[in-house]
């Protein structure tokens, strides 16, 4: 397991750093093609001989090194996550808020979403959703359309002929917005009661600039593969978020369900919209990418 699993991590994070490193850099070297998105792959086989090698020469001493490890990480998240975690304060605040909902042949459940991110509770005159059909090729777009005809005033739309990836939904969606706070959710999410007021409350402090909402899995029962998906969010939300919160460092904002304070989110997205790794755009990391940047 630590010959597969070490080098993978570490190619991983190698890749992280470059990228880091690409985004304030315009060297001619990072250009090269040792530096792309397919270079992982070598990145895990090089340190993977270097592992093994290691294994052989001082095999106690890295597979006891990595166990431990291994576990300070968790026990650093388990520990604060499950007995030192507080619910947000109710600070009683309600700024206004627009809902920014890119969808992509989401037919079956972009229009719940809408309807469901206007039935939190939340006060409706100080509330906005903001959907953007990417180029679904089924019925998203005519989906959409009825939700906001169910809202008159509360719901405005943004459709692409073309489908042009998620990035450039939020881009849209975002430049659009007016509102204090931007809640970016998946258009297969549905908010429930009370969470738009709930997640808006740490922006009582000026110094927070982005939330992590709490995400849990719809369909728990109805199958294996979603009763496993059930149990990784909530070790994720549960155990790592929580204890990662208390700390003031959550390390990814969900794309499922986060809220950004507008000033800042607007302030970074047209190098998110841009964003590259070695000369070749990115197109997936989202969530995370805008958690970094912000």
């Amino acid at each position: 397991v630590d010959i597969i699993s070490m080098p993978i991590a570490l190619a991983q994070a190698v890749k992280t750093i470059l990228g880091r490193i690409s985004q304030a850099s315009d060297r001619a070297w990072m250009k090269n093609p040792l530096f792309t998105q397919k270079s992982l792959p070598v990145f895990a086989v090089i340190l993977g001989v270097i592992n093994l090698l290691a294994l052989i020469q001082y095999g106690w001493l890295v597979t006891h090194a990595y166990t431990l490890l291994v576990a300070v990480f968790i026990i650093t998240r388990v520990v604060p996550g499950m007995l030192l975690y507080e619910t947000p304060k109710d600070n009683g605040i309600t700024p206004t808020i627009a809902i920014v909902i890119p969808a992509y042949n989401e037919e079956e459940s972009a229009a719940k979403t809408i309807d469901r991110a206007l039935e939190t509770g939340y006060d409706l005159d100080r509330l906005k959703v903001i959907g953007i059909n990417d180029g679904s090729q089924d019925g998203t777009w005519a989906a959409m359309q009825e939700a906001e005809s169910r809202h008159p005033g509360n719901v405005e739309l943004i459709n692409f002929v073309q489908n042009r990836g998620k990035r450039e939904g939020l881009y849209a969606g975002v430049q659009k917005v007016t509102s204090e706070i931007i809640v970016v959710v998946d258009s297969d999410s549905y908010l429930t009661p009370g969470s738009l007021y709930q997640i808006v409350q740490p922006f009582d402090d000026p110094e927070v600039m982005a939330v992590s909402g709490h995400t849990a899995v719809h369909n728990t029962d109805t199958n294996l593969l979603t009763r496993m998906q059930t149990v990784w969010y909530d070790v994720m939300f549960r155990v790592f978020k929580a204890g990662e919160s208390r700390f003031g460092l959550v390390s990814c904002c969900p794309g499922c369900f986060s809220a950004y304070r507008t000033s800042a989110l607007q302030s970074v997205m047209e190098d998110f919209r841009g964003l590259q790794f070695a000369g070749t755009r990115c197109t997936y990391g989202d969530d995370r990418s805008l958690t970094n940047m912000i």
